[in-house]
């Protein structure tokens, strides 16, 4: 029996019916319906099945214990009074019908995908339980909290979509459900296997279902630098090298202009930003002398912050991105219709995730719409978007806490969305998802890290940093550091706009008969 069957087998036994209709009164019918419950998920527990015997193990140990608490009944109770209360105040009149539903799924739900709890020595079973028992209601909970949440949003003017912070999110029973569930859909032969023998989306999977935060394994996104154990250094080496993508060439002429600006001094550095170039005056052409123009803009730019000493630390994050990180949004200017958002932008993939399964129930009224993950950074072009960033005022090191959640989290979960919503744009079509590739900003003070995700096999993704560049807060360094950081953000440029031009290229469908079957099927 597959996995996902269990539920549906679960709900025709008596115990569950017994749950959902008469809550925890009556012990001896309840006792008789649990024993049936019990042997058949001891049963299951011995199925050759690996995840299901793995589920049906932790999903037996748990009832086990639920059963057993002294403190099931008051926490039940408590939840049918709050459910209740819902009921009165969506003018439901059937009490019956909204806790029917929530209440099995939650109790089923949470129980299957319970992890196993170690007992400290120095607490009994009953108050570790007492702690551990809400879990089985946390969906209902979680949504009430969100529903007040979100009205102290609109009552504050914020927007009435769902605000997102920046905190690592405990997993919860819904993560863990729909990882399983992306994993359940898996082709095996389709799979990324290492010449190891080890499968890429196997390994992740049972990390991710290991893991009490939120992850990247979750995500199904591999990380070279990983130090979980997850995979050895053979491996890693393997992941990074495969189907490797380069960064693009910078042609000749735009390389050269960009290396004369490799001044000792600010006195050497205007006395070439004040060279009259062949570009320049009447010549100028857009199309062709953009990339020259914005560098010897942005060589300037920075030159006046050097003179006005700004390059020093203790400003805000707002102060780093309006004066230094702005390069980058201009860089893009001659790239028709691409857009870059400032200011903790929403991202249109990361909510198109998480409006996927947003319906009319009819009982109630429509939930609202959930806001994407924010940014710091987002280039887009009409609702596709193509890279993102993430800024921050300190710099604590290439450890420190806020860097770690960002390059290592939170820009990536975004990169994912964004690249989902791209591999949609171009049908899923697997040779042109091999060539997609999705930018990401870490910006810490003034340093700065690119962040590349694509998919090279399977069905993962996978994460490529670059070094670490600095704006130097003294001038001596400039040459050193700050050439090759604009180097950088060209290339950025670059690998967008090349996957600008996949997702946007046209079908080769110049087949005639392929043509009327297309027609034939429209609608």
């Amino acid at each position: 029996m597959a996995s996902n069957d269990i539920r549906t087998f679960l709900k025709q036994f008596s115990a569950v019916k017994f749950y959902k209709y008469k809550g925890w009164s009556n012990s001896s019918l309840r006792q008789d319906a649990e024993e049936d419950l019990r042997q058949y998920l001891q049963k299951l527990s011995t199925s050759d099945d690996p995840l299901v015997k793995q589920r049906s193990t932790k999903l037996l140990g748990r009832f086990e214990r639920m059963i057993n608490a002294k403190h099931a009944e008051q926490y039940w109770n408590q939840q049918r009074r709050s459910q209740h209360k819902n009921v009165i105040e969506a003018n439901i009149h059937s009490e019956h019908i909204a806790m029917s539903e929530k209440t099995t799924n939650a109790f089923i739900s949470e129980i299957r995908n319970a992890r196993t709890i170690t007992l400290p020595r120095d607490q009994s079973p009953t108050t570790v339980y007492q702690d551990t028992i809400p879990d089985i209601f946390a969906d209902d909970e979680k949504k009430e909290r969100e529903v007040c949440t979100e009205n102290e949003s609109v009552a504050k003017g914020e927007s009435e979509e769902e605000s997102e912070d920046e905190s690592v999110y405990e997993a919860g029973s819904s993560m863990w459900k729909e990882v399983e569930e992306v994993f359940r859909r898996m082709n095996d032969s389709q799979k990324w296997k290492l010449s190891t023998g080890k499968v890429v989306e196997d390994a992740l999977f049972e990390y991710a279902i290991q893991c009490k935060f939120e992850h990247l394994s979750q995500s199904f996104i591999v990380d070279p630098d990983d130090t979980n154990g997850v995979f050895t250094e053979e491996e890693l080496t393997e992941i990074e090298e495969t189907d490797t993508k380069s960064l693009p060439d910078i042609p000749i002429d735009l390389m050269k202009y960009m290396n004369s600006f490799r001044k000792s001094s600010i006195k050497e550095l205007r006395t070439q930003l004040s060279v009259v170039q062949d570009w320049e005056g009447a010549n100028f052409s857009r199309e062709y002398h953009f990339d020259h123009d914005w560098i010897k803009n942005s060589v300037h730019n920075l030159v006046q912050e050097y003179e006005g000493d700004n390059l020093v630390a203790g400003h805000s994050e707002t102060h780093y991105l309006m004066h230094y990180w702005h390069i980058i949004d201009r860089c893009f200017l001659n790239l028709q219709d691409i857009h870059s958002v400032r200011g903790e932008a929403s991202s249109f993939s990361s909510s198109h995730r998480k409006n996927k399964i947003r319906s009319v129930p009819g009982l109630m009224q429509v939930a609202r719409k959930v806001m994407g993950r924010r940014g710091d950074l987002i280039i887009r072009k009409h609702h596709n978007e193509y890279e993102n960033g993430e800024a921050g005022k300190e710099w604590e090191g290439e450890n420190g806490t806020k860097i770690l959640k960002e390059r290592g989290l939170k820009a990536l979960k975004m990169q994912k969305d964004m690249f989902v919503n791209l591999c949609n744009a171009v049908k899923w079509d697997v040779e042109k998802v091999r060539k997609l590739q999705v930018i990401g900003w870490i910006f810490s003070e003034l340093n700065v890290l690119l962040l590349r995700l694509d998919s090279p096999r399977g069905y993962v993704c996978r994460v490529v940093r670059s070094p670490i560049y600095t704006i130097p807060q003294t001038f001596g360094l400039f040459g050193q550091q700050v050439v090759p950081f604009l180097a950088l953000i060209w290339k950025a440029k670059a690998i967008v706009k090349e996957v600008v031009d996949i997702v946007e290229s046209a079908e080769d469908r110049d087949d005639e008969d392929s043509q009327l079957q297309e027609l034939q099927a429209v609608g």
